[in-house]
């Protein structure tokens, strides 16, 4: 029955076979990991559902973008909003939490003693090295055909042009950051805004202007998929 099934759907038998193999190698390397440290399995298996269901549900950030000009076909796009909006949550909670019990920005901290509200360590100044760094990815990503998960998951597939840009996006990752530093030093690098809104008009502001924000890309994403396929029609 399980054959007649592979069959029906031009699926190769050798799958499962394979399949197997591969969860006994993560097994082991798993136990081997966790001799060095605890959390290395954790993080192995979590790669590993990542990437399973990065490829199996073609899910990427450079198709959201590239998908919805194309094809005029936005669900990928609209899966993104959700997926930002769910972060948002989940930031907003976390955040939330830690300020609550006393913890405060990371450009507040004075000692070693005081606690730290997640995430604010990543806050960065939108300069001219954001600018620039934003616009190469973003060329990169439409020319290469994924993002960095999407070109991940194309590499793990074998597809021939995740093969050509994986190894330049590695190998240009570090220069990029050097030059980047370099340009946030300059004259004109330290030229921007500094924002966290949490600082200006609270978690409960901060929240609602995102969902708000994303509502609004989900109205202009629906009325271009409409406007398209009538196009299309027409």
């Amino acid at each position: 029955m399980i054959s007649m099934g592979f069959d029906r759907y031009g699926l190769d038998k050798r799958q499962p076979i394979v399949g197997f193999i591969v969860l006994i190698l993560t097994i082991v390397w798993a136990i081997t990991l966790n001799q060095k440290a605890g959390s290395l399995p954790m993080a192995l298996v979590a790669g590993l559902m990542i990437g399973y269901t990065l490829t199996r549900s073609r899910y990427g950030f450079a198709g959201g973008v590239k998908r919805i000009f194309y094809r005029g076909e936005g669900s990928l796009t609209i899966a993104l909003l959700v997926m930002l909006a769910t972060t948002a949550l989940i930031n907003f909670g976390i955040q939330w939490f830690a300020a609550s019990n006393g913890a405060i920005p990371a450009w507040e901290i004075t000692s070693a003693k005081q606690a730290l509200i997640p995430g604010t360590q990543n806050v960065r100044i939108g300069n001219i090295s954001v600018i620039i760094g934003a616009f190469l990815f973003g060329m990169g990503m439409i020319m290469a055909g994924g993002c960095a998960s999407g070109t991940l998951s194309d590499f793990g597939e074998g597809e021939g042009h995740a093969w050509i840009a994986f190894p330049f996006f590695v190998l240009f990752a570090a220069p990029g950051q050097y030059f980047g530093y370099i340009l946030d030093n300059t004259t004109i690098g330290k030229i921007g805004v500094n924002v966290w809104l949490p600082q200006y008009i609270g978690y409960w502001g901060a929240l609602l202007l995102t969902i708000a924000i994303l509502f609004v890309l989900y109205l202009i994403t629906k009325y271009y998929e409409n406007k398209k396929r009538q196009l299309e029609l027409g």
